[in-house]
């Protein structure tokens, strides 16, 4: 039995109920031609986060309180997330949420940061290390 940690399935059950009152025909083309594929590629990506969020806290010392995330935050880490499937940008990813659901100040739940996380490449995140990217973000956020 997978434990939700974070009560994230809850956010998956609200974006199946909100996408059901969508036109039945269009949906049910979509779903027989597309969506089926797109939604498993989703959710199978989805649960891969599930150990690596574990793994994340525990090596960086987190103590993952689901309540300290917004749902706006919690939602918009999903819409991004479940797009990964190369483990490095998946690594980041559960790090990020890893930290807002610590209360990190640093990695406090900015939204900012899913995006610039979603449009990394494999070989950018290769060339990034916590030294090079914390720092960055920092920069970031004092222009912004």
């Amino acid at each position: 039995m997978r434990m939700d940690i974070l009560g994230l399935g809850k956010a998956v059950d609200l974006v199946r109920d909100m996408l059901a009152p969508v036109g039945q025909s269009a949906s049910e083309v979509w779903n027989g031609l597309i969506g089926d594929r797109v939604t498993y590629w989703r959710v199978r990506n989805f649960l891969r986060y599930q150990p690596m969020l574990a793994e994340e806290a525990s090596r960086l010392g987190l103590k993952l309180n689901p309540s300290r995330i917004p749902e706006k935050y919690a939602f918009a880490w999903f819409e991004e997330a479940s797009k990964q499937d190369e483990e490095e940008l998946q690594i980041l990813f559960a790090r990020l949420l890893a930290r807002a659901a610590n209360g990190d100040s640093e990695a406090s739940p900015d939204r900012r940061l899913i995006d610039i996380l979603a449009r990394l490449t494999t070989d950018r995140c290769a060339a990034l290390s916590e030294n090079v990217f914390r720092p960055a973000i920092s920069e970031l956020r004092s222009i912004c």
